[in-house]
């Protein structure tokens, strides 16, 4: 047992040491205060975070995966949404980074270990010994409502997740925050009556070296297309009883390439998500 819990050490270190090398930073920072401490996150934005704005009606908040990759996440996300036909003036988009033990000495900026995904609380080390603990979902929630705040005429709130910011986008375990007041049972229900679309690629079928291939991961389902498929059907008996239910689901051909290449699809898929069709 002692073996097997310095051996997991070993690795978790190995990979925020490689993470060192290969995440890059996002330029600029979501700066916010707690405990009478400054704090901050880097994040990619369209527009600035501190200029009043009565033009912007939608707001994309998109969630990294494992990789941290907010960046690229960012740039996807533009080509998505700059491909429908909005005025961009309208439109704020967001990448928010949650960096996993990256060492940068830098006073006040929060990371996380992969416990970000679910909600996790924010470490603190070095130059940033003693800083408040947050919830990643706390973070997210200061963010959206010193946007919201900023831009009054904000009427649709959209986050989307890319693996295992799909991961933070859901799940009811170890809650955090305003989150431990709402019983399962409430947030269950709203989960079956607030319209939701789940987008499944049907060529997402590859088991990578960043898939959870663990004995808890493999029994949700091979793959993540597989997954995707079994939670369908893991909801189906809830959305029976629930009358009011507004699930929809769409499997996308290659949905890499078409995330990456923006096409007339995707267009008419997020334009249905923003006007509520």
């Amino acid at each position: 047992m002692i073996a097997t819990l310095l051996s997991l050490s070993g690795c978790q270190s190995l990979w925020y040491q490689f993470l060192n090398y290969i995440v890059d930073i996002a330029p600029d920072r979501f700066v916010f205060e707690e405990d009478h401490k400054k704090l901050s996150i880097p994040i990619y934005s369209s527009h600035p975070l501190t200029k009043n704005n009565n033009e912007f009606e939608y707001l994309i908040v998109i969630i990294h995966g494992g990789g941290l990759n907010a960046g690229k996440t960012f740039e996807t996300g533009q080509q998505i949404f700059g491909s429908l036909k909005i005025d961009k003036k309208r439109m704020m988009i967001l990448a928010p980074q949650f960096l996993e033990g990256v060492d940068l000495d830098e006073k006040g900026l929060l990371f996380w270990d992969q416990r970000w995904r679910g909600g996790g609380k924010s470490l603190s080390t070095g130059l940033n010994t003693d800083l408040p603990k947050l919830s990643s979902f706390e973070v997210l929630d200061r963010l959206i409502d010193v946007v919201t705040k900023q831009n009054p005429n904000m009427r649709r709130i959209i986050i989307l997740g890319h693996s295992a910011g799909g991961q933070f986008v859901y799940g009811l375990d170890e809650l955090y925050g305003y989150a431990e007041t709402l019983s399962p049972q409430i947030v269950r229900t709203r989960l079956l009556t607030r319209p939701v679309l789940f987008v499944i690629g049907t060529e997402d079928t590859d088991r990578d070296w960043v898939l959870d291939k663990s004995c808890e991961g493999d029994s949700q389902g091979k793959n993540r297309y597989e997954r995707g498929l079994l939670y369908k059907h893991h909801l189906r008996p809830f959305v029976k009883n629930s009358p009011k239910s507004q699930h929809n689901y769409l499997n996308v051909l290659n949905y890499i390439t078409r995330l990456i290449q923006p096409t007339r699809k995707p267009a008419r898929l997020i334009s249905s998500v923003l006007h509520n069709k």
